[in-house]
């Protein structure tokens, strides 16, 4: 899959003049019942890293942008009879915060309106609401981070496993040749939580994901540790804040489908 998603960057973006470039992942999480599918991760983080692979040969003008399809519409198995429909906005939210927190800056809804009965999208089939209220919930939600992250560049991520559970044991071993290195603050959390790693003129940060399927509705304590650093800035649920360290120790909580930034 990264030998095909780099030939289409070598051969086909570098080809485009006088106009936007983007590469844009096509894949689903929510299919089983209360899980995310092991593949989405790795499909992330390898979009991701074509596309930041070629950017660092491209000229500022030519430069590509790194795009997810988000699932709202039904989701049917290829494989066997298991289908499941988006019911909460928490499960929009974390795949654009997933993809978010990999660098994605273009995000595409598949089946806006529904077509026939086969296909449903944020609309039904004559333009009314379906989940449109679900979808806009969880976009207001995520657009508070755009202004913040666009002062920062996307290097990557890694995945830690929850302490108290782990539901993506085998997303993290199928990902995990591509988890960049951590900064030095280091991370524990409850249950699995993506990091994306972030660096501005002269400032890192982290984008904290809860990476557990919100259907299980699990919320997550994650603690960040760190030597010598006495404050961190926190951007969560639309406010700047600061967090003092204490004992060396900074803690957050992050819901079902949430993501905070830290920065310091």
């Amino acid at each position: 899959y990264e030998d095909f998603l780099t030939e289409y960057a070598n051969v086909i973006l570098k080809r485009l003049k006088g106009c936007g470039r983007s590469l844009c992942l096509d894949n689903y999480p929510f299919i089983g019942e209360n899980y995310m599918e092991k593949d989405y991760l790795l499909d992330l983080m390898t979009a991701a890293k074509v596309t930041r692979d070629y950017n660092a040969e491209a000229a500022p003008e030519d430069q590509a942008v790194f795009g997810i399809c988000i699932q709202t519409f039904q989701a049917k198995s290829m494989f066997d009879d298991r289908k499941r429909d988006i019911t909460m906005p928490e499960e929009v939210s974390l795949q654009m915060f997933a993809g978010m927190a990999l660098g994605a800056r273009l995000f595409e809804y598949f089946c806006y309106r529904s077509y026939g009965h086969e296909m449903l999208g944020i609309l039904d089939p004559d333009g009314n609401d379906r989940i449109y209220d679900l979808v806009k919930t969880a976009g207001d939600r995520v657009a508070y981070f755009e202004p913040i992250l666009s002062r920062y560049e996307s290097i990557g991520g890694y995945m830690v496993p929850g302490s108290l559970y782990s539901y993506n044991t085998a997303a993290m071993v199928m990902a995990k040749d591509l988890f960049c290195k951590p900064y030095e603050i280091r991370v524990e959390s409850q249950y699995d939580t993506l990091v994306g790693c972030f660096t501005g003129e002269k400032e890192k940060g982290y984008l904290l994901i809860n990476y557990t399927d919100p259907i299980r509705k699990c919320n997550s304590t994650v603690t960040l540790s760190a030597d010598g650093i006495p404050a961190v800035k926190l951007y969560k649920d639309g406010k700047e804040t600061v967090l003092q360290a204490k004992n060396g120790e900074f803690t957050i909580t992050l819901e079902y489908g949430n993501g905070a930034f830290v920065v310091w």
